[in-house]
């Protein structure tokens, strides 16, 4: 057909050519046939079904995570994940960003020398980690199903620190967790296992810090509470991956130039688990606090703002 439209006029193309238009009109009604099937079956499926899918039939089994309330928390985040189409595709976004940059780091010869412990895939491995975290813990601030969280405040009798143990324990099972688990199979495979090692401790050192900020001031059950779209400041995560680009070419080299001295090595890891010790001890603390709440209902701030006056203008008392 190619050469007939460029006006090659040799014996036999003619009816080459025929063959070859039948099979490309024989082709093009077969693809327009399973395309129209497959709309009106999806468009049906679609009116049909909710946005939620229902659970699977095989195997529902799920380890424990900690305490009754802390394991239901975390297997209702789990399966709420894997049940919502929208969500999934928002956290999908999110990765998409990281694993681009991973192509481009492999299409600049990043993986050419195996073995060879190299800046690229390690600030890789970091954004891959800063961009996981960061979705999921945009995905689990919205809901659901609001009508399902009556049975959170029907039968929750924990605090906003249990909460945060519980919303903690999610965030690291659904981001953290799959990142080091890649991680550790692909650095062990590639690296010696020393090496390897040694950036999965600080892998792990980062996620830690990432969780402990991501979860600052969350009071919330995961796939619970209200959102409000216009309170997401979507528009500098731009800015911020921006950032993060400088950071972890900067993070990888001070690594990079850290594990070739140990006592460097030593002093840099400590440093990560000062910081992470000291930002979980700042969160816990913001959700013992004498007013926190649980959070169901994300609210605006009221336009009105009271001054807590009485009727003849004194300050009324703190209840006791």
């Amino acid at each position: 057909m190619y050469e007939q439209l460029n006006g090659w006029r040799a014996a036999g193309v003619s009816t080459l050519a025929f063959r070859a238009w039948a099979a490309l009109a024989v082709a093009a009604a077969a693809a327009g046939s399973a395309f129209l099937l497959s709309y009106f079956h999806t468009l049906r499926k679609i009116v049909e079904e909710p946005d939620i899918l229902p659970g699977a039939r095989g195997a529902r089994w799920l380890p424990r995570f900690g305490n009754e309330f802390q394991t239901a928390v975390v297997r209702f985040a789990i399966r709420s994940l894997m049940r919502s189409r929208q969500h999934r595709v928002i956290l999908a976004f999110y990765l998409a960003i990281g694993f681009a940059l991973l192509t481009l780091y492999l299409r600049s010869g990043a993986m050419r020398i195996p073995g060879q412990f190299n800046v690229p895939l390690v600030a890789n491995s970091v954004l891959i980690l800063c961009f996981w975290v960061v979705g999921a813990r945009v995905v689990i601030a919205m809901p659901l199903d609001l009508r399902a969280n009556w049975v959170f405040r029907v039968t929750t009798q924990c605090g906003p620190a249990d909460c945060l143990n519980a919303s903690r324990r999610s965030l690291v099972v659904l981001s953290a967790a799959p990142v080091l688990l890649g991680a550790a199979v692909f650095f062990l495979a590639v690296w010696p296992w020393r090496l390897a090692g040694a950036h999965l401790l600080v892998l792990a050192a980062m996620a830690t810090i990432l969780v402990e900020l991501c979860l600052y001031r969350f009071q919330k059950i995961p796939f619970t509470c209200s959102y409000l779209p216009g309170r997401s400041h979507f528009h500098m995560a731009f800015v911020c991956g921006l950032g993060l680009l400088l950071v972890s070419s900067w993070f990888a080299q001070y690594e990079l130039e850290a594990i070739a001295h140990p006592l460097s090595y030593v002093g840099f890891v400590a440093l990560l688990a000062l910081a992470a010790i000291a930002i979980r001890w700042q969160s816990s603390a913001s959700a013992r606090d004498e007013g926190a709440t649980v959070e169901f209902e994300d609210k605006l701030p009221p336009a009105v703002q009271t001054l807590g006056l009485n009727r003849d203008g004194t300050v009324p008392l703190p209840r006791t």
